[in-house]
């Protein structure tokens, strides 16, 4: 706080509290009616005096900000996806082997037993040539003489079902798909 400002607030206690100051005397020239007011007038001037500077030395700005300090913590999170794409595993067909040797199957009638929904595959190597029928489903190929055919389905009848060498009337095979 500037004297200017002390010098102005004494002036304004002049009127409430009945002194007179005289001109170019500052606080040593108050003249005061009685000693009691004199210290009070005094005191109220020293008061006013403290809390001037007090103020003044709390509002300053020194280039440092008052205040708290919010300190901000950034994450970042990455997380990888990985996508494996499989193909779904092809189910292998039940190979069924027929060899026919002199228009007969060797070793006697091949059975076999598939579930519902198998794969199966006929597979028939013949030393003499005919229709290889596999009857109830009614598929037919032709085989060779020396030739090997092969015949690929889905087993979705239940049932038995005769294989056979069509024109010579020779069951080759029992085929058995279980429900």
């Amino acid at each position: 706080m500037n004297p200017k400002t002390v010098l102005r607030d004494a002036l304004r206690l002049q009127d409430r509290v009945g002194f007179e100051c005289r001109p170019g005397g500052g606080l040593a020239t108050l003249g005061l009616v009685d000693r009691s007011r004199r210290t009070t007038v005094v005191l109220a001037a020293i008061a006013l005096f403290v809390g001037g500077l007090a103020l003044a030395s709390c509002g300053g700005d020194d280039g440092e900000s008052a205040g708290t300090t919010e300190t901000v913590k950034a994450t970042t999170e990455t997380t990888t996806t990985m996508t494996t794409t499989t193909e779904p595993e092809v189910e292998k067909p039940t190979v069924v082997r027929i060899v026919v040797v002199s228009g007969a199957p060797e070793g006697g009638i091949v059975r076999e037993s598939v579930d519902k929904g198998d794969r199966v595959v006929l597979a028939v190597t013949s030393d003499v040539a005919d229709e290889v029928h596999l009857h109830g489903y009614d598929i037919s190929r032709d085989v060779e003489a020396g030739g090997t055919v092969r015949i690929a389905f889905r087993a979705t009848l239940p049932g038995r079902f005769e294989v056979e060498l069509e024109d010579r009337g020779v069951q080759i095979g029992d085929l058995t798909v279980q429900a």
